[in-house]
């Protein structure tokens, strides 16, 4: 039977997963390239990264607030976590599906409601991605990731 590791060796497992997330860290990109293939790549690339920074920036302080034992914060931003994490896994997900199909100009469409999408002005023309169903993507890929977001 495994032992249950104590709330100290979790905290310590997600500081060392973040310092590998923090190795991805990119601080210069190259300008934007004139070919709309590599353009959609590198707007991907902008994209990911400050995806990456803000989901390292949110576990940094969730983990500080639980190590303060102040869980309410520490559940909300670990709540933050989840839903950037999703969304990315979703934007992924149907990259990969607009790439197979060789469809740029619907990947270029998902860029544009990854980045500037919005649920407040029905005139904007990019909506956003709604974060239930990406959280029900990754569920269907990660059984319990919905439950444990729900919890």
């Amino acid at each position: 039977m495994s032992e249950i590791p104590t709330d100290q060796e979790l905290i310590e497992q997600a500081k060392s997963h973040l310092a590998g997330l923090r190795g991805e860290f990119v601080d210069h990109l190259e300008p934007i390239h004139p070919a709309p293939r590599a353009r959609l790549l590198q707007i991907y690339e902008v994209w990911r990264q400050a995806n990456l920074r803000r989901i390292v920036d949110l576990s940094d302080a969730a983990i500080l607030m639980f190590e303060q034992c102040r869980l309410v914060p520490g559940c909300t931003l670990t709540r933050g976590v989840f839903e950037t994490i999703g969304v990315q896994y979703y934007i992924h997900k149907k990259m990969v599906e607009h790439t197979e199909k060789s469809d740029p100009e619907s990947i270029y469409k998902l860029l544009l409601a990854a980045l500037f999408g919005r649920k407040d002005d029905d005139s904007w023309p990019e909506k956003a991605i709604q974060v239930l169903t990406a959280i029900g993507h990754m569920d269907k890929e990660f059984k319990g990731f919905k439950g444990e977001y729900d919890h």
